[in-house]
């Protein structure tokens, strides 16, 4: 195992993205135009999904934070902060891979806060109730009271963003600087 420890390690091309090392990032501001948390809350098996934890401003209602669980079938990642939010908008808000997930009461799954850290306590909460088995179906069975919590569409969106032929944008991609050296 150390052997490949080392290798990994030393090849700077093989890189696992922030997901695998972090659980939860912040940025000041995001692609939503303010600032922004985002935190991988449940991966297990490909076959439950993503379930991602997300505070952004809501597109129409200014100085509103919105607090979503938010589950995909996509696992966002990325080698750097902003990448990683640049990527889950294109992922979650451009390519429309996420679906509204269950909820048994308000505010379980979706929550509107005029605060960064209103937003956040609500968030905390729901990660803190979050049970895969509430949220999904996914033994076919729905929990009692369950019920699709649509309002996350209103932040996410249903029409996607893509070209007049139909076609997506390529995912956003890590840039990096390279020095050159002036020839003499």
């Amino acid at each position: 195992m150390a052997m490949l420890t080392s290798a990994l390690n030393s090849n700077p091309k093989c890189h696992t993205g922030l997901l695998i090392q972090k659980k939860v990032f912040g940025v000041p501001i995001g692609p939503s135009g303010a600032a922004e948390i985002l935190g991988l809350i449940y991966a297990d098996d490909p076959t439950f999904g993503y379930w991602y934890a997300h505070i952004m401003e809501h597109p129409d209602k200014p100085k509103v934070f919105v607090s979503t669980i938010v589950w995909s079938t996509k696992l966002v990642n990325a080698p750097s902060t902003h990448l990683q939010f640049e990527r889950f908008r294109y992922w979650i808000m451009d390519r429309l891979e996420y679906e509204p997930c269950l909820s048994q009461r308000d505010g379980d799954v979706y929550s509107e806060s005029k605060s960064l850290i209103g937003a956040a306590t609500e968030l905390a909460m729901m990660v803190i109730e979050f049970d895969i088995k509430k949220r999904c179906g996914c033994d076919s069975k729905l929990a009692d009271g369950s019920q699709a919590d649509n309002r996350i569409l209103n932040v996410y969106g249903m029409t996607g963003a893509f070209d007049e032929n139909g076609a997506w944008a390529p995912p956003p991609m890590p840039t990096f600087l390279t020095v050159v050296k002036n020839r003499p």
